[in-house]
């Protein structure tokens, strides 16, 4: 029974052993980059690095030196979430959040991504031969809206010819039908004529005309497009 314990112990202590090690790794990798430090960040990767960034954007070694001198004169500050990691031999996956902070005028915006690292052994070191990242993506704040304000957003917007959202209000919460939807769901109110579906990180955003009545719906989606829904009769 001791020695399973004893095991146990081992393992356990080996595990936060490797957390500490990489913690350290993924932070200061981050920083180089913040920092525009392009031979500190160089001693981090491997010749054979792959970095693949939150737009799926991959580059070799060549391009991310020249990726992370660019980046000259940022500010920005980095956390590091609980880092897990697995060994395979000479190889090491590491994953965590990471946390960007970024000057916004006086205070900072945030960032998070959850990011996929492997390492390799090289003369005694770990150094980074392939990273991804993906972005957490975070829905706004519910707000509760005047029901009467939210009457004003009731109507139909059409996409493109036939497929249409209709947007109802019961109380004081708005609800949306696309076309072929067989019931319908709520939208909610993120303020300042800005809407979202639970469980949908896009946010669309009413517009008016001249005379202040809203008349569309752009959005923008996540692969890039900013489609816009023009209200019909």
């Amino acid at each position: 029974m001791a020695g399973r314990f004893g095991g146990g112990s081992a393992a356990q202590a080996r595990s936060d052993a490797d957390e500490r090690v990489f913690h350290d790794l993924i932070l200061r990798r981050r920083g180089a980059y913040g920092h525009g430090d392009t031979a500190a960040y160089g001693r981090l990767v491997s010749p054979a690095v792959v970095h693949i960034d939150d737009r799926g954007l991959r580059r070799d070694r060549a391009a991310l030196m020249k990726f992370v001198g660019a980046n000259v004169g940022s500010h920005a500050r980095y956390e590091v979430g609980a880092v897990h990691v697995r060994r395979a031999g000479a190889l090491a996956i590491a994953e965590s959040d990471v946390t960007e902070y970024i000057p916004f005028g006086p205070r900072e915006q945030r960032i998070r991504a959850h990011e996929s690292n492997v390492f390799e052994q090289r003369d005694g070191r770990w150094l980074l031969l392939q990273h991804s990242e993906t972005p957490i993506l975070s829905q706004p704040a519910r707000i509760v809206a005047d029901s009467m304000m939210l009457e004003q957003y009731c109507g139909r917007y059409e996409w493109y010819p036939g497929y249409v959202d209709t947007i109802s209000r019961r109380s004081a919460q708005l609800y949306i039908q696309s076309s072929g939807d067989a019931a319908t769901g709520p939208l909610e109110s993120a303020g300042d004529g800005a809407f979202f579906v639970d469980g949908d990180p896009t946010v669309g955003c009413f517009t008016r005309d001249s005379t202040g009545k809203v008349n569309a719906e752009p959005v923008h989606f996540l692969d890039g497009r900013l489609i816009t829904a023009h209200r019909v009769p």
